[in-house]
């Protein structure tokens, strides 16, 4: 059954008296009795009570609004203390409740709708969760992953209410280097001087000033390049470091065909939390100076990719990286699953750093790639599309390290 034809059902008063009476019985069993429950399903009215079990059967005339009145009974009392505490990963699989970050709308965007009329008219509304829509087992799935809740609340939405600060960092790299490219594709792609402690010493100065650092696409000569030296001594970095990216090839373990991928690993106090594999291929006719007559595409291969969203109770930290904001699927699926902090490492011809948003205004977005909004020492506040410039004070400034000449892309040779 559509969502339209079961909210038909809701427009009968008599239904949705059933369906109110359900769900409060529902709130009203014990959370561990409904845990129970999973493991004993012969044990369901014992549990949960005979009431209960003869309430559902007569809302089940007006089939499936029995299910939804225990989803939202669920969704009032259970699934948030199950989420309160919950410090595992979750695969999201289509009608899972997802539920909210809770935290303030910024002042800094005016047009964003707030959270509870998200899912205004929605079947889940007033409940602060909403239905995902998306399959598990497809070519893109989503993972929250609440395994680091707490430090990940700490450190993206601290005492001061306000989202870290964010410094993209571009090391001069001497332009990239193609070691694999054909009529149709490139692979291969990397820095064509890989000096890592010049890297370092730029994270260093990040340190300074930020919370989180964010290093280009392709700016690594292969994703592990920081692992070590990020976790010898995380107290000299970022507390959060996405760490650019880097093209890898492997073989499966069951022997099976290569694969390719773009991928950047992230760093929360020097330990690796999550890894991204690009989803989209890029097509350009430009790499480094060379220039085709037709788009060349990267040739990453198209195995099953998870996102993996670092989440706590305030923020969903998603990282994708720069194209993957072109597939027509990614930014939906990020909405749903409840992104509020978007770090996407990318390869532009400028150096610096976008400061924006998507997704209808819904996503804060740092991305490491052009320079396209300039953040100096002088003022850091981002401006807006309209030109008006945001209010002073800690909202999502961005820092680039070091600050672009006039040339910098040449020199950088940034796709």
């Amino acid at each position: 059954m559509q969502g339209g034809e079961l909210k038909s059902i809701l427009a009968d008063r008599a239904a949705r008296t059933e369906l109110d009476r359900l769900e409060r019985q529902v709130a009203a069993v014990k959370p561990e009795r409904w845990e129970e429950a999973v493991g004993k399903p012969a044990s369901l009215e014992a549990l949960v009570g005979k009431d209960l079990i003869e309430l559902t059967a007569l809302v089940r005339a007006h089939h499936p609004l029995e299910y939804l009145g225990v989803l939202r009974g669920l969704c009032r009392r259970a699934l948030p203390i199950y989420f309160l505490e919950f410090e595992e990963r979750l695969v999201l699989d289509r009608g899972m409740p997802v539920p909210f970050a809770t935290r303030p709308i910024q002042t800094l965007f005016r047009a964003t709708p707030h959270q509870p009329t998200l899912n205004r008219g929605h079947l889940l509304e007033g409940l602060g969760y909403a239905l995902f829509d998306y399959p598990a087992g497809g070519d893109i799935q989503i993972a929250l992953d609440f395994r680091n809740r707490d430090r990940l609340d700490e450190l993206s939405w601290n005492e001061s209410h306000r989202l870290p600060r964010i410094a993209t960092v571009h090391p001069e790299q001497g332009g990239v280097a193609v070691e694999s490219m054909d009529g149709a594709g490139f692979f291969d792609v990397g820095p064509v001087e890989w000096d890592e402690e010049a890297t370092l010493s730029l994270l260093r100065q990040a340190a300074d000033e930020a919370e989180v650092a964010v290093l280009p696409e392709l700016s690594l000569p292969h994703p592990e390049a920081l692992e070590t030296a990020l976790g010898a001594r995380p107290g000299e970095y970022p507390s959060l470091v996405v760490a650019g990216s880097a093209h890898r090839r492997e073989r499966p373990p069951d022997g099976g065909r290569e694969i390719r991928c773009n991928e950047s690993r992230v760093y929360l106090d020097g330990a690796c939390v999550a890894v991204a594999r690009k989803c989209h291929p890029f097509a350009t006719k430009r790499i480094g100076n060379r220039r085709f007559a037709q788009a060349l595409s990267e040739d990453i291969t198209a195995e099953r990719k998870t996102i993996t969203i670092l989440s706590g109770r305030h923020t969903r930290l998603a990282v994708v990286i720069c194209a993957d904001l072109n597939d027509q699927r990614i930014p939906p699926m990020l909405v749903e699953a409840g992104v509020n902090l978007l770090l996407v490492p990318a390869l532009t011809p400028d150096v610096g750093a976008f400061n924006g948003s998507i997704c209808e205004g819904r996503l804060p977005l740092s991305r490491g790639c052009g320079d396209r909004q300039r953040a100096d020492d002088d003022d850091r506040r981002p401006v807006s599309q309209h030109g008006r410039r945001a209010p002073a004070g800690p909202r999502k400034p961005i820092r680039s390290l070091p600050g672009p000449g006039p040339r910098a892309a040449d020199r950088a040779g940034r796709l």
